[in-house]
């Protein structure tokens, strides 16, 4: 019997799939909290965050084809400093590197048309499921509406992860931001730039320094380590370096936190992604979302936009010397004719 992973499984629609899936095939059935989820024939329900890489791989072992219909989704934290369109980025890019390193058969991309924008699949999101090697089919459904409609689907999707966050009273963090980032530059790269940005942006009041595998940021003055973070060698690569925070003044540690601040690469673009994810601030909750977090969420931004503007200026230096280059071979080719003539 072939095994098929279905996210998104809680939703109106995944619901309805799950009741057709499992009359033929072995299903596990993904959701952020399955708390009220029973076991069934051919039904194994799994609890996966699908924005942790390491667990969307783990989930996805000895599967044949996995269904995308995770849209929408939200990361299982307390605080989320991000927009819809990155976070289903970061999801898929996750998604299909979990497929290819499983071997996955086939991946089924169920896309939203004519639905509001804010809720719209872009094509975004199909070409990293599509850049891995795994095989995609893309479906269109249209908008569902009504009693039992997406509107209702979404509410109780809402109600039903976000009530167990606040039952259990995890207070973590969830940041990305998308940045422009040159093809020229490796994501260690780039975080060597940010670590660089955070000492200009503070006036040097903070100390941010890399050093081989290890990332500190430090209050000059008091000389007291605010961020202390080490890179995660075997999940990193020169389109993604990955540091688990693991110290600090400003963050809980210990209890088995798995707290990590990643810069990504977009496949296949000048685009990349810095995720702080699973993050728990030290700092009493209320005091961190009135000032730690609104001091990050500033930061980035400005970050955001320094990077823009390097690429910006990139690309039109890049345009000027390849316009010098041509005005140069087009002079040299007339000469080189206008003698040859004379000959």
């Amino acid at each position: 019997m072939q095994k098929i992973l279905l996210t998104g499984a809680p939703s109106y629609i995944g619901a309805h799939l799950l009741d057709k899936l499992k009359e033929k095939y072995e299903v596990i059935a993904v959701a952020k909290n399955i708390e009220h989820k029973q076991q069934e024939t051919n039904v194994t329900w799994r609890a996966v965050e699908l924005f942790d890489l390491e667990q969307a791989k783990q989930v996805m072992k000895d599967v044949d084809i996995v269904i995308y219909l995770a849209h929408s989704m939200m990361p299982n934290a307390q605080l989320t400093q991000s927009n819809l369109r990155d976070m289903e980025a970061l999801v898929a890019d996750n998604f299909a590197k979990a497929a290819r390193d499983n071997d996955v058969k086939h991946i089924v991309f169920v896309n939203n048309v004519n639905v509001p924008a804010r809720l719209r699949r872009n094509i975004e999101c199909e070409r990293i499921l599509s850049f891995y090697g795994t095989p995609v089919t893309t479906l269109q459904k249209n908008f569902i509406t009504g009693s039992k409609g997406i509107v209702y689907a979404v509410v109780n999707m809402l109600a039903r992860n976000l009530l167990p966050q606040q039952q259990q009273n995890i207070k973590n963090v969830c940041s990305i931001t998308r940045i422009a980032a040159s093809n020229d530059y490796t994501m260690e790269q780039i975080a060597n730039m940010y670590a660089n940005f955070l000492n200009k942006v503070t006036f040097n009041m903070v100390e941010s320094t890399i050093d081989g595998k290890y990332f500190e940021i430090k209050l000059l003055g008091l000389n007291k380590v605010l961020l202390s973070m080490k890179k995660m060698s075997q999940s990193s690569d020169s389109d993604r370096v990955v540091y688990q925070i693991v110290g600090g003044a400003l963050s809980k540690t210990g209890n088995n936190l798995n707290s990590t601040f990643e810069f990504r690469r977009l496949v296949n673009s000048s685009q990349a992604l810095v995720a702080l994810q699973n993050y728990q601030p030290s700092l009493p909750w209320l005091f961190y979302k009135l000032t730690q977090a609104q001091l990050h969420k500033i930061v980035m931004r400005l970050f955001a936009i320094k990077m823009k503007k390097q690429s910006s200026q990139k690309s039109s230096l890049a345009k000027v010397v390849k316009l010098r280059s041509s005005i140069a071979l087009g002079t040299i080719g007339f000469l080189l004719a206008k003698r040859i003539k004379f000959q």
